[in-house]
């Protein structure tokens, strides 16, 4: 699978843009410490959907979007802080949240689908099985 087509991949990659932007305007104290964190976040999030897609199996996939759903989480914790500081805007916090939201919906959503993907494959295993097999494991 190609990351660079993913829709998920993409929009996570948008959101990273939009995240540069805005920490433009943040307090010259907070660049090496809150910036410095939202962007590495921030960064993280189309690196670990990458990263999943360039594995191996399903497992894999689902480890790396569940790390990316964490750093979203973080974002998002940041970002209310950030707000908080007044370091944005009331439109810049909303802004930035709905595009983290979305971000977070199409991730979850992949996720479900590989989680969906491998019960169903293991079903699909259970009822090749021999009955033997299936009352010991049972």
């Amino acid at each position: 699978m190609k990351f660079k087509e993913l829709k998920v991949w993409e929009e996570s990659k948008n959101l990273v843009k939009k995240i540069y932007t805005l920490t433009e305007n943040f307090p010259k104290e907070e660049q090496y410490e809150m910036v410095r964190s939202l962007r590495r976040a921030a960064t993280s999030i189309p690196s670990n959907i990458a990263k999943g897609a360039a594995g191996i199996s399903d497992e894999e996939m689902i480890y790396y979007l569940g790390m990316a759903r964490k750093n979203q989480a973080d974002l998002e914790s940041q970002f209310h802080i950030a707000r908080e500081l007044e370091f944005i805007t009331e439109k810049e916090y909303e802004d930035i949240l709905g595009a983290l939201d979305d971000c977070q919906r199409m991730t979850y959503g992949f996720l479900r689908y590989f989680r969906n993907k491998n019960k169903e494959e293991e079903a699909d295993k259970d009822v090749k099985k021999p009955k033997a097999i299936k009352s010991k494991a049972a």
